[in-house]
């Protein structure tokens, strides 16, 4: 190495700032690997909820494409509702649910049934509301693992897993299935239909380990095809929506519009000023 005016002031100034740093923290020692008994627990209390209990998880996000030779793109938002319901007995717990919701418009957030693709300049029908369900996931005790059943869907993977960290633990499940975006009629295509495609979905619910009352997290769903109602035609693409989620009671209005419009829209869903499953 050539000594220069450089390389010497650098020497001169390393054992001054070796000085000055302060002593690393010592990493905290990594949790244990989480047992069937802790994923039960957790997927329970963190997803499944108390036995008997209606409720819902709200997930809202944004509906993204992405087209052959076009960067991906927000198209509209997306509200989804998740109506919930547990039962448990000493061998499994079983977790029965519903998907209801709507899409909303970027720039005022209402919900909408149309969408402009500036790339072609048309005016497209977005679904004015859809319904998925209800389907039925079991978690076997023994082993924690997952099976899923649902009209118009097929799972081919599902699996939950548990993570610790400090005072914070996060529940994650991960489902590949098959089916299709919902129509124009707000329902799923069946599944012998061309516009059935693969979907990834993962579930991320993060909570202090001492509190169980603000459950919130995460969601995605990847598709492998774009529905035909964005008006792409034939043209290769990939859909995805993302966003959080939070559970609330099944009287609990998380975003009143929407609320007010599903009511409307989807009213075998709603009794008495409740959710129903």
């Amino acid at each position: 190495m050539d000594i220069t005016r450089r390389t010497m002031i650098a020497a001169a100034a390393l054992p001054m700032l070796a000085k000055a740093l302060p002593a690393a923290a010592s990493a905290p020692p990594p949790a244990a690997p989480a047992t069937a008994a802790d994923v039960t627990a957790a997927w329970a209390t963190m997803l499944a909820g108390p036995p008997g209990e209606t409720f819902a998880w709200w997930q809202q996000g944004i509906l993204y494409a992405h087209v052959d030779r076009l960067r991906e793109f927000p198209v509209a938002g997306f509200h989804a509702v998740l109506i919930c319901r547990a039962t448990a007995d000493s061998r499994t717990l079983t977790l029965d649910a519903r998907s209801i919701g709507c899409f909303s418009d970027l720039d005022s957030g209402v919900p909408t049934t149309q969408w402009r693709n500036s790339f072609t300049g048309a005016a497209q029908q977005l679904p004015r509301a859809f319904s998925e369900g209800p389907g039925r996931t079991v978690l076997n005790r023994a082993d924690a693992t997952l099976t899923r059943t649902a009209p118009d869907s097929r799972t081919n993977r599902i699996i939950a897993s548990l993570e610790t960290s400090g005072t914070r633990r996060m529940l994650t499940q991960i489902e590949a299935t098959l089916q299709g975006f919902p129509g124009l009629d707000g329902k799923l295509p069946a599944l012998d239909s061309p516009a059935i495609t693969e979907r990834q979905t993962r579930l991320q619910i993060i909570a202090p380990t001492a509190d169980m009352t603000d459950l919130r997290g995460y969601f995605s769903h990847v598709y492998d095809a774009l529905p035909p109602w964005l008006g792409f035609g034939d043209t290769l693409g990939s859909g995805l929506i993302k966003g959080q989620m939070r559970r609330a009671r099944a009287d609990e209005a998380v975003n009143a519009p929407v609320w007010a419009h599903l009511r409307i829209n989807v009213p075998d869903a709603f009794a008495g000023g409740r959710l129903v499953l």
